[in-house]
């Protein structure tokens, strides 16, 4: 099975490529909606092509829900010019955000699912948790989270 996934350029270095009086998300949405079209079309046809996640891990610091949305929704119609059968993987944004932020489009799109990346590792709350109560987190509250989800 193939996934295929498009990650826009999100490093700060990489922003001083934006032009003056352009916003970030504009410059590298468009960008990368024609990189998917493109890859899609190539790939589209393929009966490994099982699905294509638009972003991975988009950082809520960086990256607008508003302007992630614009981008997944471009980014869905991309892929549905070539295949109605992938299905298209919308991630859920790291940092200050609802995992549950996307629902509500996910839900209007045929085929998409939500990403959502849990990590205990870098929250202060697991530091004083041995590895049976890290387990019993993950089996109790991250499932809790998931069916929410």
């Amino acid at each position: 099975m193939l996934i295929w996934y498009s990650n826009v350029i999100v490093s700060g270095i990489q922003r001083s490529l934006v032009p003056q009086g352009v916003t970030f998300e504009k410059c590298f949405m468009s960008m990368t909606c024609c990189l998917i079209d493109a890859c899609i079309f190539r790939y589209a046809n393929r009966p490994s092509l099982g699905a294509i996640e638009l972003m991975n891990e988009p950082n809520a610091a960086i990256v607008q829900f508003s302007a992630l949305s614009d981008y997944y929704k471009k980014g869905y119609d991309a892929v549905r010019k070539y295949t109605s059968t992938a299905y298209v993987i919308l991630s859920a944004r790291l940092g200050d955000a609802s995992d549950k932020e996307f629902l509500s489009l996910a839900g209007g799109l045929d085929r998409s699912v939500i990403d959502v990346h849990y990590y205990n590792l870098f929250s202060d709350q697991f530091n004083n948790m041995d590895e049976q109560q890290n387990i019993d987190y993950i089996r109790n509250d991250r499932a809790a989270q998931l069916q929410e989800v």
